[in-house]
């Protein structure tokens, strides 16, 4: 971090902004601790359902529903009379508060993320580490975060420009209050989030439905014949049933696909740079041992020995039997709706899934589910299946032939004509494989700079975006041409948004 700033005006004669004890004056101030909305948590990065001490060295930036809440509270302070606000923060707080200091002037303002960065040159380049790196890798050239603050503020900018945020979220506290409810509820209840209209991102179903906490979400589908179950949560004797129905089904094997090397220039960032280990929260490359039923958290230095470049995954499992303290976010919702409730009423007409039936994380739970359990309900389900072995394929990037089906699927070529109806995709812990493939999607069909999208994707899905090969790669990107360039693919999706206008986090 940078040295210490002083106090600096961003609105004459009503808003300034620095370190606690930095401005003077009779002023109204303003720090996290002082919004005690409990969505806000007091400013805190969190991953819903994993323990603190499991994310690495990754502290933001804050998740969509802390950004609006600070909007708005920053706002309503602003509408005040006589007094200018000063916005103040700890050290350890200076990187989150300038996100979201930012994301006011953007979105409340109406300022460019340029602007805002002549204002805030000393914060717009510091640096936000993904989550799921060891602060041990941190320290190393290949390890060392890519995406900065001021990734955060164009990803706000690109956000309020395509219509996904508005203004009225930040000066309407029920707005507020609703966009911070619909983030909670499906990052509780499905491990997931809308990444923008008409693309959603999520873990497997299987690692919530397994989940013991009877806060998410419990059961695949509703009992045959059973009308609409109030979310009061799911029958016990029916999870129970559904589950062994999906352990008996056949599950044939998807396609495999190879990972060939990757395109160097994404990569120019990282090479030549030592090769430092990226630690997950994984039961098979570290941050968690088996024993028997029991599971021991190791140390960064035994975990980080472990990883090597024959077994390193970076994939990110639940880990229900830690007992770890820390874990955030179920005790805010009530019971969820059963999966295919959910899909059916968020308008979600196509589900890809992007990681294998049983790799470790699912194997130990009974593997994935059964593609027929959506397709048997008028969903469409494809599978494209990624490796996210580091031995495999580089930093979890997938392969061009991934990418192009995947795009392919997504835009339903060669099926039954355009669906107007949302995307689901996912992985196994939904923030690597499928918030990468959901990022290439969005790029293809709005045509919006990686970087950008980068940073709006690790502040509407906390966690995502899990190595700096897929930092990187995204931030390669200008947009749709050079998409289709690397790739292949053909450009011609200049209209392929006009469909999705599913729900999105605060839409």
């Amino acid at each position: 971090m940078t040295g210490v700033m002083a106090c600096k005006t961003l609105i004459p004669q009503r808003l300034s902004y620095g370190p606690a004890g930095s401005a003077a004056g009779d002023r109204v101030r303003l720090a996290f601790a002082d919004i005690t909305a409990p969505e806000f948590r007091e400013g805190r990065y969190e991953v819903c359902h994993y323990a603190r001490g499991s994310l690495g060295g990754c502290t933001g930036p804050p998740a969509i529903d802390q950004t609006l809440w600070f909007c708005h509270e920053l706002h309503v302070r602003l509408q005040g009379e006589g007094k200018p606000v000063f916005v103040e923060y700890a050290p350890e707080q200076r990187k989150n508060v300038a996100v979201v200091v930012g994301a006011y002037l953007v979105l409340g303002r109406g300022w460019s993320a340029r602007q805002v960065r002549g204002v805030l040159p000393e914060d717009a380049g510091l640096a936000l580490p993904c989550s799921w790196v060891s602060t041990k890798a941190l320290a190393t050239s290949h390890g060392a975060p890519r995406m900065t603050v001021q990734d955060c503020w164009e990803g706000v900018q690109m956000a309020r420009d395509q219509g996904w945020l508005r203004k009225e979220v930040v000066e309407d506290g029920v707005m507020a209050s609703l966009a911070a409810s619909l983030f909670w509820r499906t990052s509780c209840e499905y491990d997931g989030a809308w990444l923008v209209p008409g693309v959603f991102v999520m873990a497997d179903p299987m690692t919530t439905i397994m989940d013991p906490n009877p806060q998410t979400c419990s059961a695949f589908r509703r009992p045959s014949g059973e009308g609409h179950r109030p979310h009061g949560g799911a029958d016990p004797t029916a999870e129970e049933a559904y589950l062994h129905e999906i352990e008996e089904l056949d599950r044939p094997p998807p396609p495999t696909l190879s990972c060939p090397d990757q395109d160097e220039t994404f990569f120019d960032d990282v090479k030549g740079a030592s090769t430092g280990a990226v630690q997950s929260l994984s039961t098979t490359s570290g941050g968690v041992r088996d024993r028997g039923d029991l599971q021991v958290r190791e140390s960064d230095d035994e975990s980080e020995d472990r990883l090597s470049e024959d077994n390193s995954v970076h994939t990110v499992c639940k880990a229900y039997d830690t007992g770890a303290p820390g874990s955030t976010g179920c005790d805010l919702r009530p019971g969820a709706r059963p999966f295919l409730d959910f899909l059916q009423e968020e308008g979600i007409e196509t589900v890809l899934r992007v990681n294998f039936l049983d790799e470790p994380g699912l194997a130990e739970i009974g593997g994935s589910y059964e593609a027929k359990l959506v397709t048997n309900h008028g969903i469409r389900h494809e599978d494209v299946p990624v490796s996210d072995s580091k031995s495999e394929c580089k930093g979890a990037v997938p392969p061009r032939d991934a990418i192009r089906r995947f795009i392919s699927l997504a835009m339903n070529d060669g099926h039954d004509g355009p669906r107007g109806g949302a995307v689901l995709v996912h992985c196994k812990g939904g923030f690597g494989r499928s918030v990468f493939l959901a990022c290439l999607l969005v790029i293809y069909r709005h045509d919006v700079p990686g970087r950008s999208l980068l940073g709006w994707a690790r502040i509407a899905r906390p966690g995502s975006i899990t190595t700096p090969e897929q930092e990187a790669a995204l931030r390669a990107l200008s947009g749709r041409a050079d998409l289709c360039r690397r790739y292949g693919l053909p450009c011609e999706a200049e209209g392929a948004a006009a469909g999705a206008q599913a729900c999105c986090t605060v839409s």
